[in-house]
């Protein structure tokens, strides 16, 4: 990058954080968005979602790093459109924002959603508070039901789960994919959205698929590049159509054949 290109970035950057949040948000709403002084919770109210509300937390700029993921760029979304009455697996929900989603765009779906985190999840609990259909879980979504250990790191947007005993941790219980689907006794599942900070790889890898038998399309995002090419052939000899997203530099799609 030349140096006249250099001195741009952080003028470009400002006018097209400022064009994002002129889609996402009513006018009013921005001063409380860049207000990151407080230890409150902070509501605004999203043009995406009709002005409805939605709560993050005033002093994570994390929190609104994922307003824009969602609301804008909309990197959650399937590669169908699916049923009004869809069921839906929210993996990795962060502070619940996809799942207020997918409930705005699918008001009689059913989406059980899994949040590792504990200070994600009770954003999630406000966000996803009395909404129709809508399970949510404080359990890591992993190759076996058990217990992990995770790395807790503010620098990031999730958590990820570790081997590695010389970083600080904390321990969470795990749930597999198969006994998500027979705790919920779900036959069928419309769409499965995955973005579990690398725990993917392991899922992928695992002996056990026999989930994918009841998933009809899929969004996985992905955490290392070497891995795409893979986790699109895995995904393939499972039935599936599947492709690199074209919206998204880290995800796949997934169609059932």
């Amino acid at each position: 990058m030349n140096s006249f290109k250099k001195a741009l970035l952080p003028v470009t950057n400002y006018l097209l954080e400022n064009y994002i949040l002129f889609k996402i948000l009513p006018f009013k709403e921005r001063k409380k968005y860049f207000d990151k002084t407080g230890n409150d919770d902070i509501q605004l109210h999203i043009k995406t979602l009709d002005n409805e509300g939605v709560t993050i937390r005033s002093n994570n700029a994390i929190d609104r790093s994922v307003i824009k993921y969602v609301f804008y760029h909309q990197y959650h979304l399937p590669p169908v459109e699916l049923p009004a009455d869809a069921v839906i697996l929210d993996l990795g929900a962060n502070i619940g924002l996809t799942i207020r989603h997918f409930k705005h765009l699918y008001p009689q779906s059913k989406v059980f959603g899994f949040e590792m985190d504990e200070q994600n999840f009770e954003t999630c609990k406000k966000n996803c508070a009395d909404l129709p259909g809508v399970i949510i879980t404080n359990k890591a979504v992993w190759t076996n039901t058990g217990t992990i250990q995770y790395a807790d790191n503010a620098d990031t947007d999730a958590y990820a789960i570790t081997e590695n005993t010389q970083i600080a941790t904390k321990e969470m219980p795990s749930i597999s994919l198969s006994d998500i689907l027979a705790t919920h006794s779900l036959d069928k599942v419309d769409y499965m959205k995955m973005d579990i900070e690398g725990a993917e790889k392991n899922i992928l890898e695992s002996d056990d698929l026999s989930w994918m038998q009841k998933v009809q399309a899929m969004n996985i995002e992905l955490h290392e590049d070497e891995f795409v090419q893979k986790a699109i052939d895995i995904v393939s000899q499972e039935g599936f159509k599947c492709w690199k997203d074209t919206k998204h530099w880290a995800s796949i799609m997934a169609v059932k054949k």
